[in-house]
């Protein structure tokens, strides 16, 4: 998903090409709004919302936009927060296996290693 702001430069549709702001200043605000329900990767951040209802109030999202709009919004925080959650789960499991190395000596081979190593499993 991709939150797009006024200088966000659409890639796609008939549009494509043109900035959000620009679209709305050709009077398009309800393809923005279309762009919102239709469009899986597309929302627009509560700042950038905010900004768009201040200079273009009409004509109004309908509402199902707006929900849409605050849906996908949660949906990104969750996803940023489990991929947090995942690195901090990853870095942690990394460390423990770092530690289980620390008595590894690198001109040994395996079986030549020390009991100290052999006795932490």
């Amino acid at each position: 998903m991709k939150s797009y702001n006024l200088d966000t430069t659409l890639n796609f549709g008939q549009h494509k090409g043109f900035s959000v702001l620009e679209i709305l200043e050709m009077g398009l605000k309800p393809y923005i709004g279309w762009c919102i329900l239709n469009l899986d990767h597309f929302l627009l951040d509560s700042f950038t919302l905010s900004e768009i209802e201040e200079k273009f109030p009409f004509p109004e999202f309908d509402q199902d936009v707006l929900d849409l709009n605050d849906e996908k919004i949660m949906e990104q925080s969750n996803a940023r927060w489990q991929n947090r959650v995942s690195y901090e789960t990853w870095q942690q499991e990394q460390d423990e296996m770092k530690s289980y190395f620390d008595n590894y000596n690198d001109d040994l081979d395996p079986d030549q290693q020390s009991p100290d190593f052999w006795n932490q499993f």
